[in-house]
């Protein structure tokens, strides 16, 4: 079943202690009984707590910034809420929980049990990703999961009847994921999902595996939006190694318009190359004219352009707030692409990883890095590591760098 979110809106009160802790009290909504046993935590983090018998509990918050406070027990609707917490003070949460009455989307009455195995692996290359991280990685309840397959539009949509429990071996981390949505289109090349991750750390066998998940996470830290973010928020691109540049796509002038091409291949196609023998061999009569239009069909309608380096914080935000809209070209220039990279030039041509960022709308920045996923969209590397597989919780903290 689609698990229901309830999206409150809370007002945190200071209390009189000077630290960085949420304190509160999970209860039912209806009876307004304390609730033992219940699960607090921040989504994508690996901080939680359990309420006790009075439903009391302490969350410790790891840094300032934003987050997504959930609460949840079984039977009860899942409890988010987004906050922010920007001073050190104490903060009480009063959370209701509401009963949850469980009915499985009208979507997947119907799911395809008949290609669930091929369903599967799609699933996994795109949620999970294919990353050396990601090839790592299980999900060890994966018939919890249902597909379905629409011909018509050519999407493939995706629904898990619990949170998913993903064991990630190679960095060491245990992610329980609740899965809102998935879906894949393909006739646009498009791909969405949405859900909530809460990170657990994994008990290393030896101090050797201890310190290759240390080393691993931190590679796979260095150069992520999450780097870039903190980068940004503390004015600290250069010196964290990101070279941001705006970027544009502009039309291709070497290129004949789209509509008189198409005009010319409709007139062209008409006369389908001929076939003749001569002997032993066949011989193919080309139209000179159809495979000059076929070239000017595959040149490409925009070439990419870029603008001025952005250097400084300032060049983009005033504040805390990231005004600019546009495309964004990030280039992390601390590693070169993974050798598993799908667009990886031939060695020794591995380029620097780039990605191009679209910012849709304007976006706050936090020191702890959350940025709001909706107001971005990522191609390049980003889109390629940014999947579950390969993403470390927001508390994570590098030994040496943001």
């Amino acid at each position: 079943m689609l698990r229901i979110i309830t999206v409150c809106y809370i007002v945190l009160i200071p209390g009189a202690c000077f630290a960085q802790n949420i304190k509160g009290k999970v209860f039912d909504g209806i009876s307004v009984a304390p609730i033992e046993y219940a699960n607090i935590y921040f989504a994508n983090t690996t901080i939680g707590a359990t309420s006790n018998a009075d439903g009391q509990f302490v969350l410790k918050v790891p840094e300032l910034g934003r987050y997504t406070l959930m609460a949840s027990f079984i039977g009860y609707k899942t409890f988010s809420v987004e906050i922010e917490i920007l001073t050190k003070e104490t903060f009480e949460v009063n959370i209701p929980l509401i009963p949850d009455v469980r009915q499985l989307p009208e979507i997947f009455v119907n799911a395809d049990t008949s290609d669930w195995e091929e369903n599967y692996r799609i699933f996994f290359d795109h949620f999970i990703g294919t990353t050396k991280a990601s090839k790592s990685c299980a999900i060890k309840n994966k018939k919890a999961l249902n597909f379905y397959f629409d011909p018509y539009d050519r999407t493939l949509y995706g629904h898990a009847r619990e949170p998913l429990i993903i064991f990630n071996d190679y960095l060491g981390y245990k992610i329980t994921y609740e899965l809102i949505s998935f879906k894949l289109e393909y006739k646009q090349s498009k791909l969405e999902y949405f859900g909530i991750p809460r990170f657990e750390l994994m008990i290393p066998k030896s101090r050797n595996e201890e310190n290759k998940w240390s080393k691993r996470r931190g590679e796979v830290y260095r150069g992520s939006i999450y780097h870039f973010f903190k980068s940004l928020y503390h004015d600290q691109l250069s010196g964290n190694e990101f070279k941001v540049q705006e970027f544009f796509r502009v039309p291709n002038q070497d290129r004949l318009p789209e509509e008189l091409i198409r005009k010319k291949l409709d007139q062209f196609m008409k006369d389908r190359p001929k076939l003749t023998t001569s002997g032993n061999k066949t011989i193919i009569h080309t139209n000179d004219s159809l495979d000059y239009y076929l070239q000017e069909r595959n040149k490409p309608k925009y070439l990419d352009s870029l603008g001025v380096d952005i250097i400084n914080k300032n060049h983009v935000a005033i504040g805390d707030s990231l005004f600019y809209k546009g495309n964004l070209k990030i280039t992390y220039l601390g590693a070169k692409e993974s050798s598993d990279y799908p667009n990886l030039r031939r060695p020794p041509y591995r380029e620097y990883q780039n990605t191009v960022m679209n910012i849709l709308s304007s976006l706050k920045l936090y020191p702890n890095g959350y940025y709001d996923y909706s107001s971005t969209f990522v191609q390049g590397y980003w889109g390629w590591t940014g999947t579950v597989g390969n993403i470390l919780p927001l508390d994570y903290e590098p030994k040496k760098q943001l």
